[in-house]
């Protein structure tokens, strides 16, 4: 009897210390957990020359983090078909990110002016604050040296979700912003 009682106590005293005490942390780490935040990239400004003709323009792209990564602060993206990523979007698959391809009509002959696009990598994503896994930014010549007028700003989704991983409902939406030309 005297056993059961001390458990009993025991028992009590955890429960207040997870409810009162701690109660708040967990509150906080759940609704952290509940919401989901999907960037929405801006649309790339392009270069013009002085006769309006088009240097370089974007095209979609479509790409899907890589289950080992998903979830991390920095995940790596794979490029997929438009129809997967539709697929995907469908489902409420939320490694999906619609983004922009630089495509460049002169190819070669303004390489080294104009540069090119990467993915953002994980040093630049921590010297950066407002970008975000997976988003193309500047890595040399003036696409690099224009990246703060070219890139414009992002907008974000935020999507309330199931324990499951379902998207509920969209809580708030942030449009982006496209970039200078």
């Amino acid at each position: 009897m005297l056993v059961m009682l001390v458990f009993g106590v025991i028992a009590c005293l955890r429960v207040a210390q997870l409810q009162v005490i701690q109660g708040f942390l967990y509150r906080k780490l759940a609704d952290e957990n509940r919401f989901f935040t999907r960037y929405v990239p801006a649309s790339r400004g392009i270069f013009l020359d002085r006769n309006h003709l088009v240097l370089v323009h974007n095209t979609p792209q479509y790409k899907v983090a890589t289950q080992e990564t998903f979830g991390r602060a920095y995940p790596e993206f794979v490029e997929i078909s438009e129809r997967e990523a539709l697929d995907q979007l469908a489902r409420n698959e939320k490694n999906v990110l619609i983004d922009q391809k630089r495509t460049y009509p002169f190819g070669a002959a303004l390489s080294p002016v104009l540069g090119y696009v990467g993915d953002a990598s994980a040093e630049e994503l921590v010297a950066h604050a407002e970008y975000y896994g997976g988003e193309s930014v500047g890595k040399v010549g003036l696409e690099r040296v224009l990246q703060s007028h070219l890139s414009g700003r992002s907008g974000k989704e935020i999507y309330e979700m199931h324990a499951t991983g379902k998207l509920l409902r969209q809580v708030s939406r942030e449009p982006a912003v496209k970039g200078t030309d």
